[in-house]
């Protein structure tokens, strides 16, 4: 018996035309369910696409130490999944972040960069996305240097004082009109250490929760003296270099995939981000008086008080100086001690996310939410 693999070199070929003709119809059929199929699985779909993004420290909004660097960084990297990126963050001071993302014109450099405020000169030499988040912005003011500033009712009565500009920052017409100081600040930190020491800087213009982060971080025992006025939100963007062909198509996608998202979806990974921001701050509210009661103030001059349950979740949102300066000597049985007052924001039950006074003794630091 002859191999099967073995060729008779005088043989005469024949070729089998229903064969041929059988694979000619079957090669194009394949072909489409190829496409089909593989667009749709999984293991054979393109591979995702890397995308290098620049932000600031701006926390809790993007922060290289922040828990999935902020609340807007988490929002672009699951739009841009969605939208088949896979999304890296860079951090650098904003003057540097906005230049180096201007002049990227390629794809395997940066990408884009946020959180950012749209105006004129900017739309010249970025695309801009749909607004990733609404951020509330305020005038910080030093009480001590200018209590008057309490009394705020328009941009008209701010005639005649100085804010300091932060470099790299842009702001919203109304404040832009606000006179400004001859220096600037480095970035946030600076500006509010200046409003704290330099007379001559009476104002910090700053996302609200951004310069209470600053404060709490950075100045804890002068936090009390300083006071915001807030203003408005203003919507903060992804930007992309238009020097980048390709970077209009990446909008584009992002816009879709942020669609997609909706608002709830932007919600939940806004509360996912807080709620671990948040537990690295938790302290656990207990009563310590002899009635066994838990109670607490809306204001510090409320001569009425709240009930709160055994075992509230709150965050610190000032800690009063006994706590940073001083120990304490009173030993009083309820809420009779103002100076030994927190400011405490609730975590769950029915008053979440109500700002409360409780006495400093109810504190106990430890837990999870």
């Amino acid at each position: 018996m002859e191999p099967l693999l073995k060729y008779k070199l005088n043989e005469k070929k024949t070729v089998d035309w229903s064969t041929a003709l059988m694979l000619s119809l079957l090669i194009p059929v394949l072909a489409v369910f190829f496409i089909i199929y593989g667009s749709s699985n999984p293991q054979v779909a393109e591979t995702i696409k890397p995308a290098i993004f620049v932000a600031g420290e701006y926390s809790p909004f993007s922060g290289e130490m922040v828990d999935e660097y902020g609340i807007a960084s988490a929002v672009i990297f699951e739009a841009m999944k969605e939208a088949g990126y896979q999304a890296e963050f860079k951090f650098m001071p904003w003057f540097l972040g906005q230049e180096a993302a201007y002049e990227s014109e390629v794809n395997h450099d940066i990408r884009g960069i946020f959180p950012y405020i749209k105006t004129p000169d900017r739309e010249k030499d970025f695309y801009f996305s749909s607004p990733i988040l609404d951020v509330e912005t305020s005038i910080f003011f030093n009480l001590k240097n200018n209590p008057e500033l309490l009394q705020f009712q328009s941009f008209q009565s701010l005639k005649g004082y100085k804010l300091l500009p932060i470099e790299g920052y842009r702001y919203p017409p109304d404040i832009q009109k606000i006179s400004q100081t001859s220096f600037f600040a480095k970035d946030n930190v600076d500006a509010f250490s200046k409003l704290l020491t330099n007379s001559q800087v009476q104002m910090v213009a700053e996302a609200t929760e951004v310069g209470k982060e600053v404060l709490r971080e950075n100045f804890p025992r002068q936090q009390q003296d300083i006071q915001h006025i807030p203003l408005y939100s203003v919507p903060f963007y992804l930007m992309a270099s238009k020097k980048n062909p390709s970077n209009k198509r990446l909008i584009e996608e992002f816009d879709s995939a942020l669609r997609s998202l909706g608002q709830e979806g932007i919600d939940k990974i806004a509360t996912r981000v807080l709620n671990k921001i948040d537990e690295k701050r938790l302290v656990i509210l207990h009563p310590f008086s002899s009635d066994g009661q838990l109670k607490a103030l809306f204001d510090k001059q409320d001569k009425n008080y709240i009930l709160l349950a055994n075992g509230t979740k709150a965050v610190v949102e000032m800690w009063p100086d006994s706590y940073l300066n001083a120990s304490i000597s009173s030993d009083l049985d309820g809420l009779n001690d103002i100076d030994e007052l927190v400011q405490v924001r609730i975590l769950n039950g029915p008053l979440r996310r109500q700002i409360l006074f409780v006495d400093a003794r109810a504190l106990d630091i430890g837990g999870s939410i």
